[in-house]
């Protein structure tokens, strides 16, 4: 029993001589909760239900800009008569390269970003040029 009081007096001692101390601390503590717990709060329920993973078809996007004239530069969509002719010229969105079929530079394009070509006349069109490791048959 003789323990337990020399503890609370313990206790006592601290917190009278460091008052300012443990005031400040806990005014910053609420502070910091009250911050976050209004943030919280100011998320309408509409922004919750709305926030999350937004899936754009940036290929229906371009091809209707094509369609309605809207952009002025090349645009590089895939050429029906290409898939038709078995893609022979294949290219990447994103690259300034083209390749025939069986070159090797074709594994290194992401599915997603295949474009086929007719021809290769139709990749130089839209300002690609022949990979330099991949030669014609």
């Amino acid at each position: 029993m003789n323990t337990i009081r020399q503890i609370v007096e313990k206790i006592k001692l601290f917190v009278s001589s460091y008052t300012e101390e443990l005031g400040v601390s806990a005014i910053v503590i609420l502070v910091a909760f009250s911050c976050f717990y209004l943030g919280r709060a100011s998320i309408s329920a509409s922004t919750k239900r709305n926030a999350g993973i937004t899936i754009e078809n940036t290929y229906a996007s371009s091809t209707q800009a094509k369609i309605s004239g809207e952009n002025s530069g090349p645009t590089r969509l895939p050429t029906p008569a290409g898939e038709a002719n078995g893609g022979q010229i294949i290219a990447s969105k994103t690259g300034k390269r083209y390749y025939y079929a069986g070159c090797s530079g074709v594994s290194r394009i992401s599915p997603a970003n295949i474009v086929h070509y007719a021809s290769a006349a139709d990749a130089e069109k839209f300002g690609l040029t022949l990979a330099s490791n991949c030669n014609p048959k």
